[in-house]
């Protein structure tokens, strides 16, 4: 699939991201290479923190990249089968491949590669064999229909150009009965002005949608009981007075 220049613009920037946290993690492993993912601290605060989208700077080893989503946001439940979409490192599937336990199973996708790679060296040292990684665009999920519990995804979705494609493979790949748990910015205004060159707004918020486009987008890709629920204030700098970070819920009937 043909990436737009803002779309690869943003994978870049991940990217080098993902590398420099590697560089700095690899020169601090761990002394207890049995650490479970149980003990893997959560970083807080809101998608696009003052130091961009991501929470570069949560001192762990596992980086977060976007902050707003809870690890138990969906529930997972023991068994279930998880779709984490814009995985990153593997933070939230990681801590989602522990509630759902050694029967369930966890999919982690991304377009980065940086960072996929990480994501499967911490995967590997935790010994985590029931979560697997794909590097493949959320236009496209690389799974079968009717194949997954629970969809999750954490400050990414607004990066796609296509959201009614990306909203209707999530529910493709849902199971009847399978849920939507994401969480993203949203605008808190319709069409703000957007600077044309700026790789903290591209990798934070560009792309982001209202609250209400949200739910008709939801209707549309034919989920239940859609909501958006808006949480607070979620921009850095420039973008900080447009933009919100909001939970958004639905179901596959």
């Amino acid at each position: 699939m043909r990436l737009d220049r803002r779309r690869l613009e943003t994978v870049r920037h991940y990217d080098r991201s993902a590398a420099r946290a590697a560089s700095r993690g690899r020169g601090r492993e761990l002394q207890d290479q049995e650490r479970s993912t149980q003990e893997i601290p959560m970083a807080s605060g809101g998608c696009c923190s003052s130091s961009g989208c991501g929470c570069g700077g949560a001192p762990d080893e596992i980086p977060s990249w976007g902050c707003t989503l809870d690890p138990l946001f969906g529930d997972p439940a023991p068994g279930e089968v998880v779709l984490d979409l814009g995985c990153g490192t593997g933070r939230n599937a990681f801590e989602a491949a522990r509630r759902v336990g050694p029967t369930g199973r966890v999919y982690g996708l991304d377009l980065s590669p940086t960072m996929l790679a990480e994501a499967r060296r911490h995967r590997d040292r935790l010994g985590l064999s029931h979560v697997s990684f794909l590097q493949a665009p959320m236009e496209a999920v690389p799974l079968p229909d009717g194949s997954v519990d629970l969809v999750i995804s954490d400050c990414v979705l607004n990066l796609s150009t296509d959201k009614p494609r990306v909203l209707r493979e999530a529910f493709r790949v849902l199971r009847p009965g399978g849920r939507l748990a994401i969480a993203d910015v949203v605008r808190t205004v319709p069409d703000p002005a957007e600077p044309e060159s700026s790789e903290g707004w591209s990798a934070c918020v560009d792309g982001a949608i209202t609250a209400d486009a949200y739910l008709a987008l939801l209707a549309q890709a034919g989920f239940t009981e859609p909501s958006v629920e808006v949480l607070h204030g979620g921009g850095a700098g420039e973008a900080a007075p447009r933009v919100a970070t909001a939970h958004v819920r639905a179901r596959r009937a």
